[in-house]
This record gives C-alpha cells, structure tokens and sequence, in this order.
C-alpha cells in the first residue's frame, strides 16, 4: 500500500478524491483590452459637418403637422452642425412621428408628457444650462394661436411659454401662412 500523498494547496490543479489524482482544469480567461466605445452611437454624426452650432443646446418642438414626418432629419442635420438636440413633442405629432425615432434622431429622451421632473424649466427656463433655441417644426396654427395667448396645454406650448419668459431664442417654422406666423409674435 502507497502512502497517502498531502493534499495540495487550493491553487493547485490537482485535486485528491479517494485517493486518486483527478486534475481540474482552471481556465483562465484571457484579459482583453476593451476597445473604447464612443459614448452614445446614436451621436456619432454630431459635428461631421461643420461646428457652427457645437456647444449649442437646441429644443426641437414638434407639432401635429404632416411636415412633421421630416423631423428626425432635421435633427440629425442639426447634430451634424454641432446642436445638442432635445425634442418635445405633443400628443397630435406622436401619431404622425413615433417617438422611439425621434430618440433615434437625437439621441436623448423625448419629453412627451410634463412630469413632476419639470422639464420645461431645465430645458427653457431662466438658469445657465438653458437651451439656446427653441425651435418649433413645424408648427401648426393651433400651436401659434395657443402660444400667442399664452395658453400651455400641451409640452410644446408650455416649452414655448419657458421661452418667452426665460429669454431663449425662439423660432417657429409653420405649417400654415407665413401670415399667421408674423402676427403671433414668433417672426
């Protein structure tokens, strides 16, 4: 009979059950080097066509024109020229643009709903951090008349009132006559 051979440390391969020697294979994992990832895919079109709006925050509002079908490739033009592009949208464009492929297009989360987070006054209102422009496309009649009288029913009204009172620069690009547009203060 042989003896007995002492067990070996708990780093060894080798392990003793009943007195044979199995061994354990240990597999150690190679260490790859991870690549680095940008750090958001969904931006890496932003200044790849010039930087005249780099630093520059821009809040796409959109309404329920049918213009609004072209949306997300403004928003992506906008990014491509530099913008940090954040969208509003109200409940009539979210039946003509699905709101995953404006998240697409910019990159952020969409605000479709105000919420206790107060949206409207992070993106537009009187602090440093405000949006640089607030840019209603397209904009309906509906929308301007609202914004005119000062009525905030929906995200994109109220993100224009933010606007008016905080002092970013607004545009409106209308889905109805240039008319109309004029009057309401927004040209």
């Amino acid at each position: 009979m042989r003896p007995k051979e002492p067990p070996t440390s708990r780093c060894d391969p080798l392990v003793f059950l009943g007195g044979r020697a199995r061994i354990l294979h240990t597999i150690q994992q190679p260490k790859f080097v991870k690549e680095q990832e940008p750090a958001d895919p969904l931006k890496d079109i932003k200044s790849s066509r010039g930087r005249e709006l780099e630093g520059r925050t821009v809040i796409l509002c959109v309404t329920g024109s049918v213009a609004s079908i072209e949306v997300p490739s403004l928003a992506r033009e906008l990014m491509r020229h530099g913008a940090e592009v954040n969208a509003v949208m109200s409940e009539a464009a979210e039946k003509l643009v699905r709101p995953e492929t404006l998240e697409w297009a910019t990159g952020n989360p969409i605000v479709r709903r105000l919420t206790g987070k107060t949206e409207h006054v992070r993106l537009a209102g009187k602090w440093k951090g405000k949006a640089d422009l607030v840019l209603i496309a397209p904009c309906t009649a509906n929308t301007m008349s609202k914004v005119a009288v000062g009525i905030d029913d929906t995200p994109v009204t109220t993100m224009a009132s933010m606007a008016l009172g905080g002092g970013s620069f607004r545009r409106c690009s209308e889905a109805s006559r240039e008319r109309t547009c004029r009057e309401s203060g927004w040209w």
